[in-house]
Parts: structure tokens; C-alpha cells; sequence
């Protein structure tokens, strides 16, 4: 029996499986640097070899992914909007009509007249799902033979084996359109023999690429950035979790599209994120192909406002790593030892939140369940969260055990940790309480107070037992230092502007923002002064990570995560997300990484740091 093609060829969302062509000479290798390869907007993608298909307006095009001058292939009278390659030649769908024509160039030939829904091919023949149902059509012509009836409506998305169709559907069979009892997005496998039908998944909301590999189907969707099932059913697997819009593959392994922009590949268990280049956004069509084992992808500059064609480094040459992710909305994050450590609340508030740790191999443990859970600190080998009317602390290998109780009118901003005491704000106060329980206390009430708006917030840093604070009440404060016999002193107070909330240690100086800079506070007393100079760029979250100080600004409207040197200034971008709300930061004990949570795609990745 013949063995399946690879996803490789597919376009965009669409994967063409089957009977592999007989082996010709391996592509030298290509080079893995970053390369323009053509000044193009494509609608659709495909590839084979070292070579990529693309159509626009004008045309189908055909460029090398080592570079050089596109080559036009056919120039079809109307918009395409599927294209596959398989053998010698691609096919094109377009509006009521599926053609082929050689790779090589010609004049394309009709293969079907009439809607479709999908299609793929393999050495078969060509597959399509329309409203009747599945059929396949000669690759030399000829009329079709209905494999398959009653699949419901049909979705865009379709692939194949030597053995089988997989497809999902927009509504169950049987299910009335638009009706209460439709079903989102359930995948089948419909047997090319005799039409004999298997639902593998359900409730897959919004798939956007399918494609078969090995002994398995994988998809991408918006509930999740690469699951799977095997061919022949049974248990869903989540490899990657966020969201994602498109897939492509190749016999290393599975890359994601994901919906914030980042390229994501998956290999056995684990999965590389591909360095965030700050001049170029991934589009979200057609999604990008791999072309002789390179990825080749639609970017945008975002300064030039200009689209083009690149080649990418893959993934997998990048040592960022994702460290784990969450199924609803990632709201905190901190790291114990090597694991990490993740608030996982629901964006329904009705539903308990997780306190989930996610070790090195990505397994997952949960901790807690609650509702109202936030502000999570660690202290030592100990975990400390916000959850409903309690502080609750985690010991290890413990049930949570409640510190102090809170009502809701009970504010709790920017909560740390000492080595026996919690500390926190409360709308312009700081108040503590011991590790083990007991009273809660003030241990600071200002006098020093300005004019504000907007929800009160607090930064607060424990050095050598000594607890400093900005951002007080309902405006911006001076940084005061809290000492241990109760006094509390004016540490730092810049002339002009009023501090952002990010305050973080590194080595024997505290780091705070002031407007659009970075100041560095001397913890003996001496004089404060700038280390950076931010723009329009405002930091917000600076983090320590053993002697690195990591921050994190934005670039043309998107966040950045950049390593500030803490003596001279000199920023070195880490990570640029295309589309993303906010992102947290958290820096490993060691100083050997930086932990970032992205919550608009409830990842967590991991950026290594130099020793």
C-alpha cells in the first residue's frame, strides 16, 4: 500500500495527502537567514520542493525559495481561490470550477464545472465535497463517481490517505442550518471504499487547517493551537494550546500559524516559537508553506506598510520554547524552580478558575480551583494566591491553607513576598500579614498624596528585608522605602513626571520607570539616575532574572520583550508579538530565562538568557 504525501503541499488551510511520486534528488539544503523573495501579495500559497506557487490577480507564479525571478505558470480567467500541488501539476479553484495545469506552465484545463465546498488530491484522483456530498474526478477527466451523501454542510477544509477522506462540517448531518441543534466543526473520516463514515472530533469551534501525518490527523483551530486524533479514533490529544489560523508539515514536524502571529513548530513533545522579527508580521492569508525545508510566509512592514514574500528560518532553529499554556485566560504567572506556575481563570466568571504548575516536559498538575483567583507571588518553594475572600498559601505537596481573609471591598496590588511576611496595597496603604496567618496589619499610610484617576495600583519589591513602594492611592507617589522598625523614608523622587508601575531588583540597584525611562535606584542610598530612554515606548513590566533586567515596551503599536543591560542601557529584543494584548513577564531563579505569558494566546514561552 502506498504511503501518504505530506501536508507539505497544501495551501493555506488545506492539505493534499496520498501516494508519494517516484523519489527524485534531494534540494541542497537552503539557507536559513531571512530572505525577500518577492515583492507580492499572494492570495494562495502551495509548494513542492524548493519550489513555491502563488496566485494573485495576475496570475500563478512559481519562484524558487533560494531566490530568484518568479516565474508565471498559467494565467487563469478568474480569482483563485484554492491551489494544490501534486506530481507535475497544480490545481487551481476557482469560482464554480476546478482546473489543472502543468507546473511547468500551459494553458489550464477544466476538471470540474460547479460549486464545491473543498477539494484535494492524490493519486486517486481529485476529490471535491459540494452540497451533494463526496466525489472524485479522473485527474485525466471524465465524470465523476459519488463517493459519499448527506455529510451535512460542508466546510472548506478536506484531506486525504490512501484509504480515506477526512473533512469537517459546518453542522452536524441531519442538523437544520442556523438551527439550535447545530454543532460546530465536527471532523470525519469517510472511507474511500465504500463511503463508510467516522466522527473523530466534535466541537472543534472554527477550524482553520487539517492535515494527515503519520498514523494520526491534525488540526488547528480557535479553541486550540494543534490537537489531534489518530485515523482511527479514540482520544483527542492537545499538543500546543492558544489558537491558531493555518498549519503546513513536512517529515520534521508541524508548524502553527497562530492567531496573534507567531510560528510555532511541534516536534514528539515539545514545540519551538520562531523569533518575533520587530519589521515583519506574518498575515494571516493564505499562511505559510514549507519549501525545502524552509518556511515561506506573506509578511508586512509595518513602517513601509508593504506586504512581501520571505523565506523564514523554521521554528525549530529558534531557542525559544514553549513552556506550557492554558484553556481559558492566562491572569498570572510565576516560576518555582524549574516549573511553571499559572492562573487560569475563565473569562465567565461564573466558572472556577486553576492554579495550574507546568514541570519542564510540559505536564500539567493542578493546584487549586477557585474563583477570583489573582495577584500570585512565590515565596521560596511556596506558592501565594488571591482567591475569592483569601490570601491562600501553598506548601509543598499541601491542600491550600488560607493566610488571611479579605472581603470584596479588600484591594490586594502588587502582592510580594519577604522571607516570613506578605505585603501588599490597598488602595494607597500597604498592609502585611504573616507567611503562616495571622492579624493583618498597616505598615504604611502615606501622607504624601496626588491627584488621580483611574484603578489604584502599587509596585512593591522586598531587598535584603527591606520593602520599597511606588504608585500609592489614586495617583502617582514617591519611592518609598518601609523599614523594619515601622519608619518609612522618601528613597527616591524624580522632578518631573510621576512613575509607571513596573519596579523591579537587580543585583544592588532597584529599577523603576519614570514616564518614558528607565531609572536605576542605588539600593545604598545613592543617586538615582536614567539607564534607558524609552520613546513613546512605556515599559509595562520589568522583571529580574538573576543579573538580567527584562522589560517589556512595544514597537509599532505591538509588545516587545527586550534584555535592558542594567549598568549601561543597551536594550536586545528577546520576543516581538504581532497581536497581542498584554504579556506577562517572569524571571527564572536561576537568571538563565525569561518565562513570558501571552494572554491573548494563553501560551507560555520560554526565552533563554546568557549566563
Amino acid at each position: 500500500m502506498p504511503r501518504p504525501v505530506l501536508a507539505l503541499l497544501a495551501v493555506t488551510v488545506a492539505a493534499a495527502c496520498g501516494p508519494t511520486p517516484a523519489p527524485t534528488a534531494p534540494a541542497p539544503p537552503l539557507p536559513i537567514v531571512a530572505a525577500r523573495l518577492a515583492d507580492v501579495s499572494p492570495v494562495v500559497m502551495a509548494a513542492a520542493g524548493d519550489t513555491v506557487f502563488h496566485a494573485d490577480l495576475e496570475g500563478v507564479w512559481a519562484v524558487p525559495a533560494t531566490g530568484g525571478r518568479p516565474r508565471r505558470v498559467a494565467e487563469p480567467r478568474q480569482m483563485i481561490s484554492r491551489l494544490l500541488a501534486h506530481g507535475d501539476q497544480l490545481y487551481l479553484g476557482v469560482a464554480s470550477e476546478l482546473l489543472a495545469v502543468a507546473a511547468a506552465g500551459g494553458e489550464p484545463r477544466s476538471l470540474h464545472r460547479g460549486p464545491w465546498w473543498a477539494f484535494t488530491v492524490d493519486d486517486d484522483g481529485l476529490w471535491l465535497l459540494d452540497g451533494d456530498g463526496l466525489h472524485l474526478v479522473p485527474a485525466a477527466g471524465g465524470p465523476r463517481r459519488t463517493v459519499a451523501t448527506g455529510l451535512g454542510h460542508g466546510d472548506s477544509l478536506l484531506a486525504s490517505d490512501a484509504d480515506a477522506l477526512y473533512l469537517t462540517t459546518a453542522v452536524e448531518p441531519g442538523a437544520e442550518d442556523g438551527g439550535g441543534d447545530a454543532t460546530p466543526a465536527a471532523i470525519w473520516r469517510v472511507a474511500k471504499r465504500d463511503g463508510a463514515r467516522a466522527r473523530l472530533a466534535g466541537r472543534q469551534h472554527d477550524v482553520a487547517g487539517l492535515l494527515r501525518r503519520g498514523d494520526r490527523l491534525y488540526w488547528t483551530s480557535a479553541d486550540a493551537g494543534l490537537r489531534s486524533v489518530a485515523v482511527t479514533g479514540g482520544a483527542i490529544r492537545t499538543h500546543l494550546g492558544g489558537g491558531g489560523v493555518a498549519l503546513a508539515a513536512d517529515e520534521h514536524g508541524v508548524i502553527v500559524q497562530t492567531a496573534t502571529g507567531l510560528f510555532v513548530e511541534v516536534r514528539g513533545g515539545e514545540a519551538r516559537v520562531a523569533d518575533g522579527a520587530h519589521d515583519r508580521v506574518p498575515e494571516r492569508a493564505p499562511g505559510p508553506v514549507l519549501a525545502g525545508g524552509a518556511l515561506v510566509a506573506l509578511v508586512t512592514d509595518p513602517a513601509a506598510g508593504a506586504s512581501a514574500l520571505w523565506r523564514l528560518p523554521r521554528p525549530w532553529t529558534s531557542p525559544i520554547t514553549v513552556a506550557g499554556w492554558v484553556t481559558d485566560h492566562l491572569f498570572g504567572l510565576a516560576v518555582v524552580g524549574d516549573d511553571v506556575v499559572a492562573l487560569d481563570r475563565p473569562r465567565d466568571d461564573e466558572r472556577p478558575g486553576r492554579l495550574l504548575r507546568i514541570d519542564r516536559r510540559g505536564r500539567r498538575r493542578v493546584l487549586a480551583t477557585g474563583h477570583g483567583l489573582e495577584q500570585l507571588v512565590v515565596a521560596g518553594d511556596r506558592v501565594v494566591y488571591r482567591g475569592g475572600d483569601g490570601l491562600w498559601r501553598l506548601d509543598p505537596g499541601a491542600a491550600p491553607a488560607r493566610v488571611a481573609s479579605l472581603t470584596d471591598d479588600d484591594w490586594v496590588l502588587g502582592l510580594t513576598a519577604g522571607a516570613d511576611t506578605l505585603y501588599w496595597s490597598d488602595t494607597g496603604v500597604v498592609k502585611a500579614v504573616a507567611l503562616g496567618g495571622g492579624e493583618v496589619r498597616v505598615v504604611h499610610d502615606p501622607d504624601y498624596r496626588t491627584a488621580g484617576s483611574g484603578r489604584p495600583e502599587a509596585a512593591l519589591v522586598v531587598a535584603d528585608g527591606v520593602v520599597y513602594v511606588t504608585q500609592l492611592g489614586w495617583g502617582a507617589g514617591p519611592l518609598w522605602k518601609l523599614g523594619a522598625d515601622g519608619r518609612a523614608e522618601i528613597a527616591f523622587e524624580p522632578e518631573d513626571g510621576a512613575f509607571e508601575r513596573p519596579l523591579a531588583r537587580v543585583g544592588d540597584a532597584l529599577f523603576v520607570v519614570v514616564e518614558a525611562a528607565i531609572w536605576r535606584v542605588p539600593l545604598d542610598g545613592g543617586p538615582a539616575a536614567p539607564v534607558r530612554q524609552l520613546g513613546d515606548a512605556y515599559p509595562s513590566a520589568l522583571a529580574a532574572a538573576g543579573r538580567h533586567l527584562v522589560a517589556v515596551t512595544s514597537v509599532d503599536d505591538r509588545p516587545q520583550v527586550v534584555r535592558v543591560d542594567p549598568v549601561g542601557g543597551a536594550a536586545t529584543p528577546l520576543l516581538t508579538v504581532p497581536d497581542e494584548a498584554a504579556l506577562l513577564v517572569a524571571g527564572a531563579p536561576a537568571g538563565d530565562a525569561v518565562l513570558i505569558g501571552l494572554t491573548t494566546a494563553d501560551l507560555i514561552v520560554r526565552v533563554p538568557l546568557p549566563r
